[in-house]
């Protein structure tokens, strides 16, 4: 976590560590986790992405592992 305060806004690392601290549920922690980011300009959120946009290894089962090959091939 050392790193990331020299490079993040130390308020944002503040807040996710605040975040962190007590025990929640993970669906919660997540959520707020995405907001606190969103309000430090950190995350970017895409709509309008279709299937053939989304580099996916064909045998993940979860469809959610990018290929290697695919990914050169689709540059």
């Amino acid at each position: 976590m050392a790193a990331a305060a020299m490079v993040v806004d130390p308020t944002c690392v503040a807040d996710i560590n605040a975040l962190l601290e007590p025990k929640k549920p993970v669906n919660q922690i997540v959520d707020q986790l995405l907001a606190v980011l969103q309000k430090h300009g950190l995350v970017h959120y895409q709509t309008g992405v279709t299937p053939s946009q989304v580099l996916c290894h064909p045998h993940n089962r979860a469809k959610q592992m990018i290929s290697w090959l695919n990914m050169w091939a689709k540059g």
